[in-house]
This record gives C-alpha cells, sequence and structure tokens, in this order.
C-alpha cells in the first residue's frame, strides 16, 4: 500500500462534499467523486421480525416503502 507525505489539496477549502481531483467510475457509469452523493441504505430489521420468512418480508417491504416515502417528500 503507497504512503503519503502530503495532502492531495492545497487548502481544506479545495475540499467539497462529494466531488474529488481524482473521480473513480464503476460499471453502469456510476462515479464516485463526480459531484453527486449516493445515499447509502442499510436495512435494518426489527427484532423479532426474522421469525418467519413473512414477516421478514413485509418487514423489508416496509422499511423499502418508507424509504421511498422520503424520497418523494425531499423531491
Amino acid at each position: 500500500m503507497p504512503k503519503y507525505t502530503q495532502m492531495a489539496y492545497n487548502s481544506a477549502d479545495e475540499m467539497i462534499f462529494g466531488t474529488a481531483k481524482h473521480p473513480v467510475k464503476y460499471g453502469r457509469d456510476f462515479e464516485v467523486g463526480g459531484g453527486f452523493v449516493y445515499p447509502e441504505l442499510v436495512p435494518h430489521p426489527r427484532p423479532g421480525s426474522e421469525e418467519t420468512k413473512k414477516s421478514l418480508l413485509r418487514e423489508y417491504e416496509r422499511m423499502v416503502n418508507d424509504v421511498l416515502e422520503r424520497a418523494v417528500a425531499l423531491g
């Protein structure tokens, strides 16, 4: 692993959230550091919802619906 001895930026004022001096592209034109911020969704089912496959599926459906409703509300 390379060792770094200095910052990539000359000043903290150059660092802007969601951007990088050298953005990284992944498959399907997914770019990290190109100016957009992609939220990460980490599902956490409620305890007990894993008791049956049916209740776990309902829990994930509830979580997805909640996320989509928030996305619509944010515009």
